[in-house]
C-alpha cells in the first residue's frame, strides 16, 4: 500500500453530526416527590441506580422520576471537536488533497422509491442543536462541498472510484467513512471506528456486497425494505433456515461461491421472484407484482422493475450520471468465451485494430503509457506503468475498445451471439488486472444496443 495517496475522499455529515453532539450532553435528573434528589450522565446509570434502590433497600420508587436534560454548551466546542476530526484524518492519512463532500438538496432516490418512502422512518429523529452551525462552519473553514441531486456518499464513491479506475492493485484515493453502503464501490476504504489502515475492497468484493444488501436491504437505517422474506422453496433449494426477514447469514448463504456479476444478478433475481410470485398481489396472467405506493398510488412492477428499484436505491454512483443496470454479460479470467490469442484472436488487443491501422495493444502500450508515442513497439510498455501517472488507464484502454466496436459493429454482434453461448461470460487467460480485453468487451456489450450501436 502506498504511503501517500493522491486524495482521501470524506464523508463529511458523520464528522459534522458527531461534532454537534459534541457540544451537548443529555443528562438524567431523578425526582422523588418533585424534588431533585440525584443526577446521572447516562441513562443506564440512572435506572439502575431506581433499580438497586427497589431490590437492594426494598425501598418503594413508585414516586420516583428519570426526567431527561439537555444542556448545550458554546458553538466554539462544537467547532473545536470537528477540527480534531479533520486534524486526526490528516495524521492517520498522507495526502495531497482531503475532499470534504456534506449532503446537498433533492436526492434522486426519494423520486424512485415506491414500495417504502425513503428515509420515511427518519422523520421525527432531532438533529443536534449546533448542527447547522457545524455544517455551515465545514463549509466556511473547510471547504466542504455539497452536491444536489446526490447524496454525500454518492460523491465520496465517484472520487473513491476514480482512484480505484487508475490502479486497482494499489488505489489513488481512500474512501473516509463508517457507511457500510460505501463498501460496494471498490477502492481502498478507511472506517475510523473499526480500521488502524485503509482496507482494500475489490471489484469482486464491492460486487459481492452490493448484491448481498439487494437481498438484506437497509430498512432500519434507510427504509429500504429489499426483498423483505425467503420463500420456502429458495430456503429449501439451498438449504438455509427460513425465518421472517432474509438477514444477513441468509443472503451470504445465498451468494456463496459466487463471483461473477451475471451470477450474483441471477441469484437476486431467483430470490426477488420466488418472493413475490407467492405474495397475494401478484398477478399470474399480467406476470407483475400489484401493490400501493407509499403515497396511496396502485402500482404494478415486473420482478426486473422490482429488483431495478432497491438496486436504485441501494448503488453508491461509481461513475457522475451512471446509475445501476442490470448485467447481462460478465467477464472472468477463465470459463467464458476466450477472447485471448489463445482463443479467438479476432476479438484480441494483438490483432483487433484500430483505424489507423495499428492494433489496440500497440495503442495501449505506445501511446496510452508513453513508451513509442505514435509507434509499434508495444514490447516497450508491456509490464510497466504510464510514464505518466495521471493517466486514467482502463478509461483510456476502454475508450480504444470503444473506438473499435463503433467501426466493427458485425464482429461485435457475432461476438454477443458466441457469448451467450457461453454463458453471457467472456475471458481472458492472461487477465491480471482490471485492464483485459475481457473486462473491456463485456462492458462495451452491455452498454450498447442489439444492433451493435454504442
Amino acid at each position: 500500500m502506498r504511503e501517500n495517496f493522491d486524495a482521501v475522499a470524506i464523508d463529511g455529515d458523520i464528522l459534522v453530526y458527531r461534532a454537534a453532539s459534541a457540544a451537548q450532553h443529555t443528562y438524567y435528573d431523578i425526582f422523588q416527590d418533585g424534588e431533585l434528589i440525584e443526577t446521572f450522565e447516562y441513562s443506564k446509570e440512572a435506572k439502575g441506580y431506581l433499580e438497586e434502590q427497589s431490590e437492594f433497600f426494598m425501598i418503594d420508587t413508585t414516586l420516583y422520576e428519570i426526567r431527561p436534560r439537555k444542556e448545550v454548551f458554546d458553538v466554539g466546542e462544537a467547532h473545536k471537536a470537528f477540527d480534531m476530526q479533520m486534524k486526526a484524518i490528516k495524521r492517520k492519512i498522507k495526502a495531497k488533497k482531503y475532499l470534504l463532500y456534506i449532503n446537498g438538496k433533492n436526492n434522486f432516490r426519494e423520486e424512485v422509491a415506491t414500495v417504502l418512502k425513503y428515509k420515511g422512518n427518519r422523520s421525527a429523529q432531532e438533529k443536534p442543536e449546533h448542527f447547522q452551525a457545524v455544517r455551515d462552519y465545514a463549509v466556511k473553514q473547510w471547504g466542504a462541498k455539497s452536491i444536489d441531486g446526490v447524496e454525500t456518499d454518492d460523491c465520496v464513491s465517484v472520487i473513491t472510484y476514480n482512484g480505484y479506475k487508475k490502479c486497482p492493485e494499489d488505489p489513488t484515493v481512500v474512501c473516509f467513512s463508517i457507511d457500510k453502503d460505501l463498501l460496494s464501490t471498490p477502492g481502498y476504504h478507511f472506517n475510523p471506528d473499526k480500521d488502524d489502515e485503509p482496507q482494500l475492497v475489490t471489484m469482486e468484493e464491492a460486487n459481492k456486497n452490493f448484491y448481498l444488501q439487494l437481498l438484506k436491504g437497509d430498512k432500519t437505517v434507510d427504509n429500504i425494505p429489499a426483498v423483505e422474506g425467503l420463500s420456502k422453496r429458495i430456503a429449501e433449494k439451498y438449504g438455509i433456515r427460513k425465518g421472517k426477514y432474509l438477514g444477513p447469514k441468509a443472503a451470504e448463504a445465498l451468494l456463496e461461491g459466487l463471483t461473477t456479476e451475471q451470477e450474483l444478478y441471477e441469484r437476486c433475481y431467483e430470490v426477488y421472484e420466488a418472493y413475490y410470485t407467492e405474495q397475494e398481489g401478484w398477478d399470474e396472467e399480467k406476470q407483475k407484482y400489484c401493490y400501493t405506493h407509499w403515497n396511496g398510488t396502485p402500482m404494478e412492477r415486473t420482478i426486473a422493475e422490482m429488483i431495478e428499484e432497491q438496486a436504485h436505491l441501494l448503488w453508491m454512483i461509481r461513475e457522475k450520471g451512471i446509475h445501476w443496470k442490470a448485467p447481462v454479460v460478465a467477464w472472468k479470467r477463465f470459463g467464458g468465451y476466450e477472447c485471448s490469442t489463445k482463443g479467438d484472436k479476432r476479438f484480441s488487443a494483438f490483432c483487433a485494430k484500430m483505424p489507423d491501422g495499428r492494433t489496440i495493444e500497440q495503442h495501449y502500450q505506445c501511446d496510452i503509457k508513453g513508451y513509442d508515442v505514435g509507434g509499434t513497439n508495444w514490447r516497450a510498455g508491456k509490464g510497466k506503468p504510464p510514464l505518466n501517472n495521471d493517466i486514467d488507464t482502463w478509461g483510456e484502454y476502454l475508450k480504444l475498445w470503444q473506438t473499435w466496436a463503433e467501426n466493427n459493429s458485425k464482429l461485435l454482434n457475432e461476438l454477443r451471439v458466441k457469448v451467450k453461448q457461453k454463458g453471457n461470460v467472456v475471458s481472458d487467460m492472461f487477465a491480471t488486472s482490471g485492464v483485459n480485453q475481457a473486462r473491456a468487451l463485456a462492458t462495451i456489450l452491455n452498454t450498447v444496443d442489439l444492433e451493435g450501436k454504442l
